[in-house]
């Protein structure tokens, strides 16, 4: 990315102050997020929507970009697997709040 597109997206975070992402873990959604994370006063949430085709990978993935990028919090949803999995292999929530340590997990 040149200096000058750097600039005016950092305006644009700036103006804007407060935002969710749609996070994918792709390249845009984690170039933004990062570059967000750079800048002081922005109030920023990165959402991830769990479906049954993410990996798990994708997990541990978000949990160590997240303390990359010293985010603190994660937001998740209800987990859509049915009862009998979740009580086998468990839950996306049982897996996140197990291994995100000191990120807030709501």
């Amino acid at each position: 990315m040149t200096e000058t597109k750097s600039i005016k997206l950092d305006t644009i975070l700036r103006d804007l102050q407060s935002f969710v992402v749609a996070f994918s873990g792709g390249v845009d959604s984690s170039f933004l997020v990062y570059r967000a994370a750079k800048l002081t006063r922005i109030r920023m949430i990165a959402v991830t929507i769990r479906t049954p085709y993410m990996p798990d990978r994708e997990i541990k993935e978000a949990i160590e970009f997240a303390r990359s990028q010293n985010i603190t919090k994660l937001i998740t949803g209800k987990p859509e697997k049915p009862k009998w999995k979740e009580s086998i292999f468990g839950s996306v929530v049982d897996q996140l709040s197990h291994k995100c340590g000191e990120i807030d997990l709501y």
